[in-house]
């Protein structure tokens, strides 16, 4: 990056933080009990104001908030929505037994990908709270062993799933898999996969647990969860690893077979630092099927399913973010950052052409992006900004090392 880039995505980083002041949203303040609040509205209560993705989207979803945060990280004054955030998740969980997919009460059936612990760790780094920081574990522990890793979540092989409580394999596929739309997912196969995605960031609540219970002096706990961390890589490994392909696939416990869909999800264990470096150097190798002149496309091809959002040719910031901190995690620096450059380069071309930043974008053709039977690309947007701004964070430190 020379000078003038640095410039150039400086001024967009202030617009981007004065940005974040549209999409608060401030939380239900009222003398009536929350049954009776909950009763007369769609959305579910939640005690703490927080951050919308923007668009049509003017709730708190589970795993954008972590995107969100990453980027909120970066400004002192907003430090405090990072808390009223992750302690709304906190809230959810301890009347609900789950984080929702968002606060509205059609979306009380699920859940989406977890990322609670990677929230509290970042809280604590800002508040160094250790009561808050006990009580926030307790919770996460809730989550972990009540909802993800039991019952219908659980599959046979001992690896977790994703699974509506209505049992709508259809509802199952457009929400809380997360990757809504994807040809990762079918109705007749959805809720017999152990994702990889899932799986991964499941493998790191427990190396969190670990370290938590390391910190607080609980070896026998710290073990405990160290061992089940070793035990999901293993089967992780067992089951969703293609040593021919060098990809992680998603497992279909049924048909007992991997679903050989070659999507970024393969690099979800690199950032969770699940992988050895063998491995790490064969699914990099593969990085060619997915980078283009405007940055990584969800899947290699589209596998015939040209109206699924999270898929060829479209580019999603929280996936470049997470390939992006792999890829500097095991050393393939120069690869590293030139994806995340180009990302901020799309994100800025489409800026200057349309002035609004997208909820995704078309990385084969560099345009904010829309797809045929999907509700519109949707501006604001509350992850893409603060993956910019804590990838531009990352790349203006680079720059003035060099």
């Amino acid at each position: 990056m020379d000078s003038f880039s640095i410039k150039k995505f400086h001024d967009l980083l202030k617009y981007l933080d004065k940005y974040w002041i549209r999409l608060i949203k401030n939380s239900i303040n009222s003398s009536k009990r929350i049954e009776e609040i909950n009763d007369e509205k769609d959305n579910i209560f939640l005690p703490y104001d927080y951050i919308v993705p923007g668009g049509v989207f003017d709730m708190m979803f589970y795993w954008d908030s972590f995107f969100i945060i990453v980027g909120l990280q970066h400004n002192p004054k907003f430090h405090y929505l990072i808390k009223n955030i992750t302690d709304n998740c906190l809230y959810m969980v301890d009347n609900f037994g789950r984080v929702l997919n968002c606060n509205k009460k059609e979306c009380a059936t699920r859940s989406q990908l977890p990322y609670l612990t990677s929230m509290i760790n970042i809280v604590y780094g800002i508040y160094s709270d250790d009561k808050w920081l006990d009580s926030a574990y307790k919770l996460a522990m809730k989550e972990y062993r009540e909802y993800w890793c039991s019952g219908t979540h659980l599959l046979d092989n001992g690896l977790s799933r994703f699974y509506e409580d209505s049992g709508d394999n259809f509802i199952t596929r457009n929400s809380e898999v997360s990757w809504d739309m994807s040809p990762r997912y079918d109705d007749d196969d959805t809720i017999d996969i152990a994702p990889i995605d899932l799986n991964s960031n499941l493998f790191l609540y427990e190396i969190h647990f670990s370290e938590y219970f390391l910190k607080i002096g609980n070896m026998k706990s710290a073990l405990e969860f160290k061992k089940k961390a070793e035990k999901r890589k293993d089967l992780i490994n067992e089951f969703l690893w293609s040593e021919e392909n060098g990809l992680f696939y998603d497992f279909n416990i049924s048909t007992k077979r991997r679903k050989k869909i070659k999507s970024l999800a393969s690099f979800v264990p690199v950032w969770v630092g699940m992988v050895n470096i063998e491995k790490a150097r064969k699914i990099v190798t593969n990085l060619d099927l997915f980078e283009y002149n405007f940055g990584l496309s969800t899947c290699d091809k589209d596998y015939g399913f040209s109206n699924r959002q999270w898929n060829y040719p479209l580019g999603w910031a929280p996936l470049h973010w997470m390939v992006f901190k792999g890829l500097k995690r095991y050393g393939f620096i120069d690869e590293a950052y030139r994806i995340a450059f180009k990302w901020l380069d799309l994100n800025f071309k489409v800026f200057e052409e349309t002035n609004a930043m997208w909820e995704k974008y078309d990385v084969v053709s560099g345009k904010e992006a829309g797809i045929v039977n999907r509700y519109p690309n949707q501006v604001g947007f509350g992850w893409t900004n603060g993956v910019f701004i804590d990838l531009f964070k990352e790349l203006s430190e680079k720059s003035k090392l060099n």
